[in-house]
């Protein structure tokens, strides 16, 4: 089973972005967020999201908190000599006008220690130390 948002969702925001030119876009979206179930007798769970900069301007997520786990880290799936590896990257950076993913075997977040049935987690995104926006996403079951 996996935990989803009931439905995609866009995210409009127009924060001072100094370089952003006028668009029928929003400056960024996030959109596909799932958090998987930990596996039994654990207590890490993993979180995919789709990121896209419709700015001129680089966006760099450098924290995500969320009060429903102890600890939430950005984490990168690699290969060191033929052996899978997850290693902790210390922020994403997502381009100028593109999309950036988080999925299965590559970056992702790990979210640890569940503290209660609630799943909301907040994602604070930054640009040249700035902060351009807090999510907030509530998520419920289903099964696939």
């Amino acid at each position: 089973m996996k935990l989803e948002i009931n439905k995609f969702f866009l995210l409009f925001f127009s924060f001072f972005l100094l370089s952003c030119e006028s668009s029928d876009n929003p400056p960024l979206m996030v959109t596909d967020i799932t958090i998987t179930q930990p596996l039994p007798g654990k207590s890490i769970s993993a979180g995919y999201v789709t990121f896209i900069n419709n700015t001129n301007l680089l966006i760099e997520l450098t924290q995500v908190i969320s009060p429903d786990f102890e600890s939430i880290e950005i984490h990168e799936s690699i290969l060191d000599e033929g052996i899978a590896k997850m290693q902790r990257v210390n922020s994403l950076q997502i381009e100028a006008n593109s999309k950036l993913k988080l999925d299965h075997g590559g970056k992702h977040l790990m979210l640890k220690n569940k503290k209660n049935k609630n799943r909301v987690i907040s994602l604070h995104f930054y640009s040249k130390e700035k902060l351009l926006l807090s999510l907030k996403t509530q998520l419920t079951s289903r099964s696939k």
